[in-house]
C-alpha cells in the first residue's frame, strides 16, 4: 500500500513538473523581453550657486531654460528652514532656504526632518525668480547628513 502510494505521488510530480514547466522547454520562438519605458525624464543635475549666477546675469534666457523643468540639486546646506505648518500660516511659506534659493516641498511633512545646517540632496520644478528668490517647488528631499540624517525617511 505504501509503495502504491509513493508510486502514485513520484508520477503526480514528474507529471506537473512536466506540464508546469512549459516556458523552459523551446518552443522554436526566441524569448525577447519589452522594451523599457521612460514613464518620466530624469531631472537635470544643476549647482545651486551656477543656476543662481544664471538668473541673476540673464534672467529671461534662465527662466526659458529652466522653468517648469524638474531640477536635481546634490548636497544642498539648509541654511534657514520653516517646518511646521501651524508657524507658516500658508502651505507656500513652509521652505528650507540656502543662499537666495528657495526650496518648497511636495507635502509639508517631508520638511519636519530637516534642520539648519544638515546636507540634503533636493528634486524640485523650477518656479523662477519670486520675491527675489529663486523658488523650487513640489521637492523631494532626501536627507544626506545631520543629527536626525540616519533617522530621516527617505522621501526622494
Amino acid at each position: 500500500m505504501n509503495l502504491q502510494r509513493i508510486c502514485f505521488t513520484a508520477v503526480l510530480t514528474a507529471l506537473s513538473l512536466l506540464f508546469t514547466n512549459g516556458c523552459a522547454f523551446n518552443s522554436g520562438h526566441p524569448f525577447t523581453p519589452p522594451e523599457a519605458v521612460e514613464l518620466t525624464p530624469a531631472p537635470l543635475e544643476v549647482d545651486i550657486d551656477e543656476i543662481w549666477q544664471e538668473f541673476q546675469q540673464n534672467p529671461d534666457q534662465a527662466e526659458q531654460k529652466y522653468q517648469g523643468k524638474r531640477l536635481s540639486f546634490r548636497n544642498v546646506t539648509a541654511e534657514n528652514v520653516k517646518t511646521t505648518f501651524l508657524d507658516a500660516r500658508a502651505y507656500d511659506n513652509i521652505w528650507i532656504r540656502t543662499g537666495q534659493v528657495e526650496f518648497r516641498p511636495r507635502y509639508y511633512q517631508d520638511f519636519n526632518v530637516v534642520l539648519p545646517g544638515f546636507t540634503c540632496d533636493l528634486v524640485g520644478d523650477c518656479l523662477g525668480i519670486r520675491l527675489g528668490r529663486l523658488v523650487i517647488t513640489d521637492c523631494w528631499i532626501r536627507v544626506t547628513s545631520g543629527e536626525m540624517g540616519d533617522i530621516a525617511p527617505d522621501v526622494y
